[in-house]
């Protein structure tokens, strides 16, 4: 018999089901739910807990059936625990699921928008070009870079032969 809740667990499992990516696992006496490889939310035996953005976790800290996610001293932060009994209806099951899944919509949303960190833009245009557009690139995302670029464009000005 599994230490975590498993008529609870069962509801969240129908919850998720619709969802692509969601991965099942025991630990530690609970079941964790995760999706595309990060955790989701965990089912225990005295309730759930769930992972949440920064803005979510504050919102519910100020709710009385849940408390953050604390061990050996150390609070989680974005991680917080609903007591069993602020999970008895499925209105309240589903807003906690969906808060936990609108936090890893996000996240995925926010990588996707993330380049990749690859050694690719070490690599020579392979049409031969020069490194330029590289370079104005750089210059368009860095601020510190626009000024830099432009008070060496306005000294090469000033003084051609230089």
């Amino acid at each position: 018999m599994p230490a975590y809740d498993s008529q609870l667990a069962d509801r969240v499992r129908q919850l998720l089901s619709a969802e692509t990516g969601v991965e099942e696992q025991d630990m530690f006496g609970a079941l964790l739910f995760r999706m595309r490889g990060k955790m989701l939310l965990a089912v225990g035996g005295a309730g759930m807990m769930c992972r949440l953005d920064a803005d979510r976790y504050r919102e519910a800290l100020s709710q009385p059936a849940c408390r953050p996610v604390v061990s050996n001293g150390t609070v989680y932060e974005g991680y917080v625990n609903v007591a069993a009994s602020a999970l008895a209806d499925e209105t309240a099951l589903q807003h906690w699921v969906g808060q936990s899944l609108h936090t890893a919509a996000a996240e995925q949303e926010a990588d996707t928008q993330t380049p990749a960190n690859d050694d690719s833009a070490d690599d020579q245009p392979e049409n031969g070009g020069s490194q330029t557009a590289n370079v104005q690139t750089d210059t368009q995302e860095n601020p510190a870079a626009q000024v830099e670029s432009e008070k060496t464009e306005s000294a090469q000005s000033e003084n051609p032969a230089g």
